[in-house]
């Protein structure tokens, strides 16, 4: 197996897809991802993706390691990495991974991985890139059962704010995974919602999804100028990353 050093990142696991993130690559990281759950208490293991192109390979590729070691997959289907990280507390698991290219070009994807509730630190990163290199699984037959995690969400944040008077917003989702809540969450706010690009389209064809670069929110800038709101909001590709 040719495995590329370089996608082990500080906290994450990060490459472009179907060349550092192969078949053999993926299904190795799945069945090191299930040991290292099984390890550390944890029969059951949470999996999302977001909305790439690449995203629904890599994750038949990668459930299929984490199950072929005994562990269980929760499938949450595409959300946020916010929503990700919310159904580590509210699951019977408090670890998984969101596969997700963040605010990377369209051809890129990775692993955002929880253990306990925790990101992985560096020192875990290259825990599991050692037991890749090493082939040091354990062997079981695990079950997958899909959950939606994003009502739960969307009540759970229209629950706990509560604003003190209505916001006429415009929200770029840059064709990114917010588009599976974002609008849905402000509106259930009271807000007076303008929706840019909040279909998910993994080509990302209006603009890339990186709210931290000028070009990347002259849509929403424009938005708000020429409608009089009173705030944009610009999202990453997995909505962990805000431009306001």
């Amino acid at each position: 197996m040719k495995l590329n050093s370089n996608i082990f990142r500080a906290n994450d696991i990060r490459g472009v897809a179907f060349e550092d993130l192969t078949q053999d690559v993926v299904f190795a990281l799945g069945k090191a991802l299930g040991t290292e759950s099984i390890g550390k208490n944890q029969n059951d293991f949470i999996i999302g993706r977001d909305g790439r192109l690449s995203s629904p390979q890599l994750f038949e590729w990668l459930s299929e390691g984490v199950l072929s070691t005994g562990c269980n997959v929760i499938d949450i289907g595409i959300v946020p990495s916010p929503v990700f990280y919310l159904s580590t507390f509210n699951l019977s698991s408090s670890s998984g991974t969101v596969i997700t290219g963040s605010h990377n070009p369209a051809d890129y994807n990775g692993f955002k991985i929880l253990f306990h509730n925790h990101s992985t630190s560096s020192e875990e990163i290259q825990s599991i890139k050692q037991k890749i290199q090493g082939q040091d699984f354990v062997s079981g037959k695990g079950k997958m059962r899909s959950i939606d995690v994003v009502e739960d969400y969307i009540d759970e944040v229209i629950s706990n704010i509560k604003l003190e008077r209505q916001l006429k917003i415009s929200i770029d989702c840059g064709n990114g995974a917010a588009g599976v809540v974002a609008q849905r969450i402000y509106e259930g706010l009271g807000c007076e919602v303008e929706g840019l690009f909040c279909d998910l389209n993994g080509e990302f064809p209006n603009h890339h999804p990186d709210p931290s670069r000028p070009e990347n929110v002259k849509d929403v800038i424009k938005s708000v100028t020429k409608n009089k709101l009173d705030l944009g909001l610009a999202f990453d590709g997995d909505a962990d990353r805000l431009g306001v």
